[in-house]
């Protein structure tokens, strides 16, 4: 009986543990083929994220440019400063 009881306890707490847990997928600009050769690096502080440049980089493929430029809202890489 304590054998069984257990096996429920855990099995009830694994599905708590998964009902409780969610993910984020990742960003859509992940997905675009080639898309490390168009955007640019841009120091926060004490990290550095990507960023859109202001024109594209001769390295982009225009396809993939385009991709980035048409990110929606949620999902579009903040420009790169002005340098």
């Amino acid at each position: 009986m304590l054998k069984y009881s257990l096996s429920i306890f855990m099995g009830l707490m694994l599905v708590a543990a998964a009902s409780n847990s969610y993910s984020v997928p990742p960003p859509e600009y992940l997905k675009i083929k080639d898309f490390k050769k168009c955007l640019e690096t841009q120091d926060f502080g004490t990290w550095k994220g990507w960023c859109m440049p202001a024109e594209k980089p001769e390295s982009c493929p225009a396809e993939s440019w385009e991709q980035l430029k048409a990110l929606t809202e949620i999902e579009k890489l903040h420009n790169c400063p002005a340098k």
